[in-house]
């Protein structure tokens, strides 16, 4: 598992809004959870037994699934930085799931055999800006989080 240079660091020096703000970043970067990145680094990142990592939860109720959308995921995600509770952890990654299903893992290229002609045929499947809307949305968001977080202390 590959844990960023940023993340590395905000361990380190215990910077709670540096690991919050990494995992923030893992969410652009994935927002569907396609990766397992998230979940794989939050249990990396929980074996270091930072004090005052997680929360309890604010008891902020979740909206049904009927209302699960692509701008609730984003709140979601920038309501971690305020409130990083495994409840909130773990719906955002059920929405997230749900919202962007059919967002799977980049790929690059695919190689499928041509039956009639017995060749091979590269098919660009790259779909990394198919999203960048919400990632665009996840990082207006996260700023509007940071102000707030900001002159809340």
């Amino acid at each position: 598992m590959n844990i960023s240079k940023t993340m590395e660091d905000a361990i380190s020096s215990n910077n709670i809004f540096g690991i919050r703000s990494s995992f923030y970043t893992i969410v652009l970067s994935d927002p569907g959870f396609a990766t397992g990145r998230f979940e794989k680094t939050l249990e990396y990142v929980k074996s270091k037994n930072i004090q005052g990592l997680i929360d309890e939860h604010n008891n902020k109720d979740f909206l049904e699934e009927s209302d699960w959308n692509e701008e609730y995921c984003s709140l979601l995600a920038s309501e971690l930085q305020e409130n990083f509770s495994l409840e909130r952890i773990e719906h955002l990654i059920k929405v997230s799931k749900q919202v962007f299903k059919t967002a799977e893992a980049p790929v690059n290229k695919e190689t499928f055999k041509n039956n009639d002609t017995n060749q091979k045929v590269n098919i660009d499947t790259d779909d990394s800006d198919k999203y960048a809307w919400i990632k665009g949305i996840l990082v207006v968001v996260g700023i509007i989080a940071f102000i707030r977080w900001i002159f809340k202390e």
